[in-house]
């Protein structure tokens, strides 16, 4: 489940196939890296890692992506 900043939640996991499908409509993503595991199934444990997870969320919805610490 996606959550805010104060841990909240923002949506369910049963929502997340659709809202990868509306990303597609953006031209900018703005991901932290706790969103962008989520949004990848899988976790980020480096620099490295973090820019091959822009690269390839920039690749599965065509927009910019900004991947935040």
């Amino acid at each position: 489940m996606l959550r805010s900043s104060t841990g909240g939640p923002l949506l369910s996991s049963s929502a997340l196939p659709a809202y990868r499908r509306l990303l597609r409509r953006a031209t900018v993503l703005t991901p932290n890296l706790p969103e962008a595991e989520k949004l990848l199934d899988r976790r980020i444990d480096s620099f490295a890692g973090a820019a091959e997870a822009a690269g390839e969320l920039s690749g599965l919805t065509g927009a910019s992506v900004v991947l935040k610490g």
